[in-house]
Protein backbone atom coordinates (compact mmCIF):
# COMPACT_ATOMS: atom_id res chain seq x y z
CA UNK A 1 0.00 0.00 0.00
CA UNK A 2 1.52 3.21 -1.24
CA UNK A 3 1.96 6.23 1.37
CA UNK A 4 2.02 10.31 0.54
CA UNK A 5 4.89 12.03 1.68
CA UNK A 6 3.31 15.65 2.31
CA UNK A 7 5.37 18.31 2.25
CA UNK A 8 5.25 22.13 2.64
CA UNK A 9 6.16 23.56 -0.63
CA UNK A 10 4.27 27.20 -0.88
CA UNK A 11 3.85 27.68 2.54
CA UNK A 12 5.92 30.10 5.04
CA UNK A 13 4.40 29.13 8.42
CA UNK A 14 5.32 31.63 11.22
CA UNK A 15 4.96 31.51 14.38
CA UNK A 16 6.08 33.82 17.91
CA UNK A 17 4.66 36.87 15.24
CA UNK A 18 3.20 40.12 15.49
CA UNK A 19 1.25 40.86 12.79
CA UNK A 20 0.05 44.52 11.44
CA UNK A 21 -3.13 44.01 9.73
CA UNK A 22 -4.68 46.66 7.26
CA UNK A 23 -7.59 46.38 5.07
CA UNK A 24 -8.03 48.31 1.36
CA UNK A 25 -9.55 48.00 -1.73
CA UNK A 26 -12.06 45.32 0.00
CA UNK A 27 -8.78 42.98 0.42
CA UNK A 28 -6.60 42.30 3.67
CA UNK A 29 -3.06 43.11 3.90
CA UNK A 30 -0.73 41.29 6.61
CA UNK A 31 2.83 41.81 7.71
CA UNK A 32 5.04 39.66 10.07
CA UNK A 33 6.70 41.83 12.45
CA UNK A 34 8.83 41.57 15.37
CA UNK A 35 7.50 41.70 19.13
CA UNK A 36 7.97 45.25 20.60
CA UNK A 37 9.29 46.38 17.70
CA UNK A 38 6.13 48.05 15.81
CA UNK A 39 6.05 50.47 18.75
CA UNK A 40 9.41 51.50 18.75
CA UNK A 41 9.20 52.00 14.48
CA UNK A 42 6.47 54.45 15.29
CA UNK A 43 7.65 56.27 17.84
CA UNK A 44 10.91 56.49 15.57
CA UNK A 45 12.81 54.62 18.40
CA UNK A 46 13.81 52.32 15.75
CA UNK A 47 14.85 53.42 11.93
CA UNK A 48 15.65 50.31 10.56
CA UNK A 49 13.13 48.31 9.17
CA UNK A 50 14.81 44.99 9.08
CA UNK A 51 14.58 45.42 12.21
CA UNK A 52 11.24 45.41 12.62
CA UNK A 53 9.64 43.29 9.55
CA UNK A 54 10.64 39.41 10.51
CA UNK A 55 10.04 38.98 6.13
CA UNK A 56 10.17 42.15 3.99
CA UNK A 57 7.35 40.92 1.97
CA UNK A 58 3.45 40.89 2.44
CA UNK A 59 0.82 38.65 3.35
CA UNK A 60 -2.92 38.00 2.68
CA UNK A 61 -2.77 35.62 5.06
CA UNK A 62 0.18 35.28 7.79
CA UNK A 63 -0.48 32.20 9.89
CA UNK A 64 -1.40 30.02 6.58
CA UNK A 65 1.45 32.00 5.06
CA UNK A 66 -0.26 33.03 1.76
CA UNK A 67 1.78 36.17 -0.03
CA UNK A 68 -0.41 39.10 -1.29
CA UNK A 69 -0.71 39.16 -5.16
CA UNK A 70 1.20 42.21 -6.75
CA UNK A 71 -1.72 43.25 -8.87
CA UNK A 72 -3.85 43.83 -5.62
CA UNK A 73 -0.61 45.86 -4.12
CA UNK A 74 -0.82 47.96 -7.07
CA UNK A 75 -4.47 48.58 -6.81
CA UNK A 76 -4.06 49.45 -3.11
CA UNK A 77 -1.06 51.03 -2.52
CA UNK A 78 -0.40 52.31 -6.37
CA UNK A 79 3.11 50.15 -6.38
CA UNK A 80 3.97 46.43 -6.36
CA UNK A 81 7.24 47.08 -4.54
CA UNK A 82 7.13 45.32 -1.06
CA UNK A 83 9.08 47.34 1.45
CA UNK A 84 6.79 50.73 0.57
CA UNK A 85 3.48 48.08 0.76
CA UNK A 86 5.45 47.24 4.25
CA UNK A 87 5.93 51.25 5.55
CA UNK A 88 2.37 51.89 4.53
CA UNK A 89 1.05 48.99 6.56
CA UNK A 90 3.18 49.62 9.45
CA UNK A 91 2.37 53.05 10.06
CA UNK A 92 -1.77 53.04 9.37
CA UNK A 93 -2.33 49.59 10.01
CA UNK A 94 -3.69 47.59 13.06
CA UNK A 95 -1.33 45.91 15.48
CA UNK A 96 -2.65 42.78 17.38
CA UNK A 97 -1.38 42.96 20.65
CA UNK A 98 -0.41 39.50 22.84
CA UNK A 99 -1.50 39.52 26.42
CA UNK A 100 1.91 39.89 27.56
CA UNK A 101 2.88 42.55 25.82
CA UNK A 102 -0.37 44.48 26.84
CA UNK A 103 0.28 44.02 30.32
CA UNK A 104 3.86 45.29 29.54
CA UNK A 105 2.52 48.45 28.00
CA UNK A 106 0.09 49.22 30.83
CA UNK A 107 2.42 49.06 33.35
CA UNK A 108 5.26 51.15 31.51
CA UNK A 109 2.41 53.75 31.01
CA UNK A 110 1.39 53.58 35.04
CA UNK A 111 4.71 54.02 35.89
CA UNK A 112 5.68 56.75 33.87
CA UNK A 113 2.44 58.63 35.61
CA UNK A 114 3.78 58.09 38.87
CA UNK A 115 7.45 59.74 37.65
CA UNK A 116 5.67 62.21 36.42
CA UNK A 117 3.25 62.64 39.46
CA UNK A 118 6.53 62.68 41.45
CA UNK A 119 8.63 65.17 39.52
CA UNK A 120 5.83 67.71 39.54
CA UNK A 121 4.63 67.61 42.94
CA UNK A 122 5.60 67.82 46.67
CA UNK A 123 4.36 67.04 50.21
CA UNK A 124 3.03 70.83 51.57
CA UNK A 125 4.37 70.14 54.93
CA UNK A 126 7.94 68.75 54.38
CA UNK A 127 8.16 70.59 50.88
CA UNK A 128 9.18 67.26 49.25
CA UNK A 129 8.50 64.86 46.89
CA UNK A 130 6.59 61.86 47.49
CA UNK A 131 8.78 58.50 46.43
CA UNK A 132 7.28 56.51 43.40
CA UNK A 133 6.65 53.30 44.76
CA UNK A 134 3.82 55.92 47.47
CA UNK A 135 2.58 56.97 44.78
CA UNK A 136 1.93 54.11 42.65
CA UNK A 137 0.51 52.18 46.04
CA UNK A 138 -1.80 55.00 46.05
CA UNK A 139 -3.25 54.66 42.46
CA UNK A 140 -4.07 51.08 42.96
CA UNK A 141 -5.32 51.20 46.59
CA UNK A 142 -6.76 54.57 47.39
CA UNK A 143 -7.83 55.25 44.15
CA UNK A 144 -8.03 51.88 42.09
CA UNK A 145 -7.00 54.00 38.48
CA UNK A 146 -6.87 51.92 35.72
CA UNK A 147 -4.87 53.42 32.71
CA UNK A 148 -6.21 54.60 29.29
CA UNK A 149 -3.92 53.77 26.89
CA UNK A 150 -5.29 56.42 24.37
CA UNK A 151 -4.43 59.18 26.43
CA UNK A 152 -0.42 60.35 26.84
CA UNK A 153 0.96 59.88 30.31
CA UNK A 154 1.22 63.32 31.44
CA UNK A 155 -2.47 63.81 30.47
CA UNK A 156 -3.29 61.11 32.88
CA UNK A 157 -1.33 62.54 35.41
CA UNK A 158 -2.53 65.96 35.71
CA UNK A 159 -6.14 63.64 36.47
CA UNK A 160 -4.39 61.87 38.96
CA UNK A 161 -2.65 64.95 40.79
CA UNK A 162 -6.53 66.36 41.29
CA UNK A 163 -7.54 62.65 43.12
CA UNK A 164 -5.09 62.50 45.10
CA UNK A 165 -5.27 65.76 47.10
CA UNK A 166 -8.63 64.53 48.00
CA UNK A 167 -6.95 61.78 49.92
CA UNK A 168 -3.24 63.16 50.89
CA UNK A 169 -1.55 66.56 51.39
CA UNK A 170 -0.34 67.04 47.88
CA UNK A 171 1.07 70.40 45.84
CA UNK A 172 1.94 70.88 42.52
CA UNK A 173 5.57 72.30 43.29
CA UNK A 174 6.54 75.38 42.04
CA UNK A 175 8.18 76.89 39.22
CA UNK A 176 11.38 79.08 38.97
CA UNK A 177 10.64 81.93 36.41
CA UNK A 178 12.98 84.94 35.20
CA UNK A 179 11.11 87.68 34.08
CA UNK A 180 12.78 90.63 32.26
CA UNK A 181 11.44 94.25 31.59
CA UNK A 182 12.29 97.54 30.76
CA UNK A 183 13.70 99.53 33.57
CA UNK A 184 11.15 102.04 32.98
CA UNK A 185 8.43 99.93 32.82
CA UNK A 186 9.52 97.41 35.60
CA UNK A 187 7.12 99.01 38.45
CA UNK A 188 4.17 97.76 36.52
CA UNK A 189 5.18 94.39 36.23
CA UNK A 190 6.55 94.47 39.81
CA UNK A 191 3.05 95.66 41.27
CA UNK A 192 1.78 92.81 39.59
CA UNK A 193 3.94 90.29 41.32
CA UNK A 194 2.89 91.71 44.64
CA UNK A 195 -0.45 91.83 43.93
CA UNK A 196 -0.48 88.11 43.30
CA UNK A 197 1.90 87.72 46.32
CA UNK A 198 4.68 85.67 44.42
CA UNK A 199 8.01 84.76 46.00
CA UNK A 200 11.06 87.31 44.36
CA UNK A 201 14.48 85.52 45.31
CA UNK A 202 16.41 87.75 42.95
CA UNK A 203 16.08 91.47 41.69
CA UNK A 204 18.78 92.50 39.10
CA UNK A 205 19.66 94.99 36.52
CA UNK A 206 21.00 93.98 33.09
CA UNK A 207 22.11 95.87 29.81
CA UNK A 208 20.84 94.30 26.86
CA UNK A 209 23.44 93.27 24.15
CA UNK A 210 21.89 93.48 21.13
CA UNK A 211 19.82 96.93 21.93
CA UNK A 212 21.77 98.30 24.61
CA UNK A 213 18.64 98.50 27.08
CA UNK A 214 18.76 98.35 30.56
CA UNK A 215 16.70 95.49 31.99
CA UNK A 216 14.84 94.85 35.27
CA UNK A 217 15.15 90.59 35.66
CA UNK A 218 12.97 89.36 38.72
CA UNK A 219 13.64 84.97 39.73
CA UNK A 220 10.35 84.38 41.04
CA UNK A 221 9.00 80.70 42.59
CA UNK A 222 4.91 80.76 41.31
CA UNK A 223 2.96 78.01 40.89
CA UNK A 224 2.17 76.47 37.64
CA UNK A 225 -1.14 78.11 37.24
CA UNK A 226 0.13 81.72 37.10
CA UNK A 227 2.34 80.81 33.96
CA UNK A 228 0.14 81.99 31.43
CA UNK A 229 -1.01 84.79 33.48
CA UNK A 230 2.58 86.29 33.90
CA UNK A 231 3.23 85.38 29.97
CA UNK A 232 0.42 88.05 28.80
CA UNK A 233 1.43 90.73 31.41
CA UNK A 234 5.02 90.78 30.14
CA UNK A 235 4.06 90.67 26.30
CA UNK A 236 1.88 93.95 27.19
CA UNK A 237 4.96 95.28 28.28
CA UNK A 238 7.13 97.38 25.64
CA UNK A 239 9.82 95.21 25.87
CA UNK A 240 10.67 91.82 28.48
CA UNK A 241 10.31 88.28 28.04
CA UNK A 242 9.93 85.23 30.33
CA UNK A 243 11.83 82.01 30.79
CA UNK A 244 11.11 78.60 32.74
CA UNK A 245 14.74 77.90 34.56
CA UNK A 246 13.24 74.83 36.60
CA UNK A 247 9.72 73.17 36.10
CA UNK A 248 9.51 71.82 39.73
CA UNK A 249 11.45 73.07 42.55
CA UNK A 250 12.13 70.41 44.96
CA UNK A 251 14.39 70.36 48.21
CA UNK A 252 16.25 67.44 48.01
CA UNK A 253 17.89 67.43 51.38
CA UNK A 254 18.22 64.13 52.85
CA UNK A 255 14.94 63.09 55.55
CA UNK A 256 15.46 61.03 58.46
CA UNK A 257 14.05 57.59 58.60
CA UNK A 258 12.53 58.67 62.35
CA UNK A 259 10.81 62.52 60.31
CA UNK A 260 6.78 61.35 61.00
CA UNK A 261 5.71 64.19 59.85
CA UNK A 262 5.91 63.57 55.79
CA UNK A 263 4.76 60.06 56.49
CA UNK A 264 1.13 59.61 55.87
CA UNK A 265 -1.22 56.39 55.62
CA UNK A 266 -2.30 56.43 52.59
CA UNK A 267 -5.56 54.76 53.55
CA UNK A 268 -6.52 57.42 56.05
CA UNK A 269 -9.02 60.45 54.96
CA UNK A 270 -8.37 62.51 57.51
CA UNK A 271 -4.59 63.72 55.94
CA UNK A 272 -6.73 67.56 55.35
CA UNK A 273 -7.49 67.98 58.54
CA UNK A 274 -4.12 67.36 59.97
CA UNK A 275 -2.76 69.88 57.50
CA UNK A 276 -4.68 72.52 58.60
CA UNK A 277 -4.22 71.99 62.50
CA UNK A 278 -0.90 71.52 61.85
CA UNK A 279 -1.19 75.19 60.00
CA UNK A 280 -2.72 76.40 62.92
CA UNK A 281 -0.70 75.01 65.94
CA UNK A 282 2.45 76.53 64.06
CA UNK A 283 0.79 80.55 64.10
CA UNK A 284 -0.46 79.43 67.39
CA UNK A 285 3.12 78.76 68.89
CA UNK A 286 4.99 81.77 67.92
CA UNK A 287 5.14 83.63 71.27
CA UNK A 288 2.41 85.43 73.06
CA UNK A 289 2.68 86.86 76.42
CA UNK A 290 0.09 84.26 78.06
CA UNK A 291 2.11 82.02 77.01
CA UNK A 292 5.48 82.82 79.58
CA UNK A 293 2.97 82.76 82.35
CA UNK A 294 1.74 79.61 82.13
CA UNK A 295 5.27 78.21 81.45
CA UNK A 296 6.06 79.61 84.83
CA UNK A 297 3.42 78.17 86.35
CA UNK A 298 4.34 75.00 85.27
CA UNK A 299 7.89 75.07 86.31
CA UNK A 300 6.73 75.64 90.06
CA UNK A 301 4.35 72.84 89.87
CA UNK A 302 6.84 70.88 88.49
CA UNK A 303 9.56 72.18 91.76
CA UNK A 304 6.39 71.27 94.56
CA UNK A 305 5.81 67.53 92.55
CA UNK A 306 10.31 66.96 93.29
CA UNK A 307 10.32 67.66 96.63
CA UNK A 308 7.12 65.88 97.20
CA UNK A 309 8.64 62.46 95.43
CA UNK A 310 11.85 63.26 97.47
CA UNK A 311 10.55 63.04 100.41
CA UNK A 312 8.61 59.82 100.00
CA UNK A 313 11.81 57.95 98.55
CA UNK A 314 13.23 58.97 101.55
CA UNK A 315 10.57 57.15 104.00
CA UNK A 316 10.58 54.40 101.35
CA UNK A 317 14.28 54.00 101.84
CA UNK A 318 14.02 53.67 105.98
CA UNK A 319 11.65 50.69 105.35
CA UNK A 320 13.65 48.70 102.87
CA UNK A 321 16.68 48.99 105.27
CA UNK A 322 14.85 47.45 108.02
CA UNK A 323 13.12 44.60 105.71
CA UNK A 324 16.67 44.31 104.35
CA UNK A 325 18.42 43.45 107.79
CA UNK A 326 15.53 40.65 108.74
CA UNK A 327 16.71 39.58 104.71
CA UNK A 328 20.15 39.29 105.55
CA UNK A 329 19.71 37.47 108.73
CA UNK A 330 17.73 34.89 106.94
CA UNK A 331 20.62 34.69 103.85
CA UNK A 332 23.38 34.03 106.46
CA UNK A 333 21.30 31.11 107.73
CA UNK A 334 20.89 29.55 104.32
CA UNK A 335 24.73 30.16 104.05
CA UNK A 336 25.95 28.75 106.51
CA UNK A 337 23.19 25.41 106.04
CA UNK A 338 24.57 25.21 102.63
CA UNK A 339 28.34 25.06 103.84
CA UNK A 340 27.69 22.39 106.35
CA UNK A 341 25.89 20.53 103.46
CA UNK A 342 29.00 20.75 101.52
CA UNK A 343 31.32 19.53 104.18
CA UNK A 344 29.63 16.19 104.50
CA UNK A 345 29.77 15.82 100.82
CA UNK A 346 33.78 15.99 100.94
CA UNK A 347 34.31 13.54 103.71
CA UNK A 348 31.88 11.08 101.66
CA UNK A 349 33.62 11.24 98.90
CA UNK A 350 37.44 10.97 100.10
CA UNK A 351 36.17 7.92 102.20
CA UNK A 352 35.05 6.01 99.03
CA UNK A 353 37.89 3.57 97.80
CA UNK A 354 40.27 4.42 94.93
CA UNK A 355 39.36 1.81 93.11
CA UNK A 356 36.11 3.31 92.13
CA UNK A 357 38.21 6.10 90.98
CA UNK A 358 40.72 3.81 88.71
CA UNK A 359 37.33 2.78 87.48
CA UNK A 360 35.89 6.03 86.06
CA UNK A 361 39.19 7.06 84.80
CA UNK A 362 39.19 3.72 82.25
CA UNK A 363 35.40 4.92 81.85
CA UNK A 364 34.21 5.98 78.37
CA UNK A 365 32.85 9.67 78.65
CA UNK A 366 28.98 8.82 79.02
CA UNK A 367 27.91 11.74 77.08
CA UNK A 368 29.79 10.89 73.56
CA UNK A 369 29.93 8.39 71.31
CA UNK A 370 26.91 6.30 69.67
CA UNK A 371 23.91 7.23 71.43
CA UNK A 372 19.99 5.80 71.24
CA UNK A 373 17.25 8.64 70.85
CA UNK A 374 14.62 7.41 72.34
CA UNK A 375 15.91 6.32 75.49
CA UNK A 376 18.50 8.99 75.40
CA UNK A 377 21.27 6.52 76.84
CA UNK A 378 25.04 6.70 75.50
CA UNK A 379 27.14 3.66 74.42
CA UNK A 380 30.72 5.24 73.95
CA UNK A 381 32.36 3.68 70.59
CA UNK A 382 30.95 -0.08 71.27
CA UNK A 383 28.16 -0.99 68.84
CA UNK A 384 28.02 -3.93 70.57
CA UNK A 385 25.94 -2.91 73.25
CA UNK A 386 23.70 -0.30 71.22
CA UNK A 387 22.69 -3.55 69.56
CA UNK A 388 21.92 -5.38 72.82
CA UNK A 389 20.27 -2.11 73.86
CA UNK A 390 17.65 -2.26 70.92
CA UNK A 391 16.43 -5.58 71.54
CA UNK A 392 15.87 -4.92 75.75
CA UNK A 393 11.93 -4.45 77.11
CA UNK A 394 12.89 -0.90 78.02
CA UNK A 395 13.46 0.21 74.39
CA UNK A 396 10.48 -1.42 73.35
CA UNK A 397 8.46 0.04 75.81
CA UNK A 398 10.22 3.52 75.21
CA UNK A 399 9.09 3.04 71.30
CA UNK A 400 5.61 2.46 72.29
CA UNK A 401 5.27 5.71 74.45
CA UNK A 402 7.58 7.97 72.22
CA UNK A 403 4.38 6.73 69.16
CA UNK A 404 1.64 8.01 71.57
CA UNK A 405 3.30 11.22 72.73
CA UNK A 406 3.65 10.03 76.33
CA UNK A 407 6.83 10.38 78.77
CA UNK A 408 9.71 8.01 78.21
CA UNK A 409 11.08 5.82 81.10
CA UNK A 410 14.57 6.04 82.19
CA UNK A 411 16.60 3.37 83.19
CA UNK A 412 15.96 4.01 87.09
CA UNK A 413 12.38 3.92 86.56
CA UNK A 414 12.32 1.01 84.67
CA UNK A 415 14.29 -1.41 87.30
CA UNK A 416 12.17 0.02 89.52
CA UNK A 417 8.83 -1.49 87.88
CA UNK A 418 8.01 -5.42 88.79
CA UNK A 419 7.35 -7.76 86.09
CA UNK A 420 3.19 -7.60 85.70
CA UNK A 421 3.28 -3.93 85.31
CA UNK A 422 5.86 -4.36 82.71
CA UNK A 423 3.39 -6.86 80.95
CA UNK A 424 0.53 -4.69 81.68
CA UNK A 425 1.94 -1.48 79.62
CA UNK A 426 2.90 -4.03 76.78
CA UNK A 427 -0.65 -5.39 76.91
CA UNK A 428 -1.94 -1.88 77.06
CA UNK A 429 -0.15 -0.88 73.85
CA UNK A 430 -1.27 -4.23 71.75
CA UNK A 431 -5.02 -3.74 72.46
Amino acid sequence: MSHKLMQAVNQVRLTNVAIVRLKRCGKRFEVACYKNKVMNWRNKVETNIDEVLQIDSVFRNVSKGVLAKNTDLVQAFGTDNQEECCKIILEKGDLQVSDLERELLYENLFRDIATIVTNKCINPLTKRPYPVGTIETAMKETLHYAVKPSKTAKQQALDVIKKLQQHIPLKRADMLLRLSAALHVSKDLQKKLKEMKLQVQKVEVVEDKGSSVKLKVFTVLAAPGYLRELDETVKGLQYGSVQVQDFSVQESKDTDVEDTKGSYDLNDKSHSKEAKKLGREEESVKGSPTDEAQTKKKKKKRKGRRRQTNSAATTQTTNTSISGANDSIETAELNSSMKELEIEKSKRLEAAPLSQEDDSETKPNPTSGLKCGTCSVFFGTDRSLQRQHYKTDLHRINLKLKSKNSPVLSQEDFDLMDLEEREQIMFDFRT
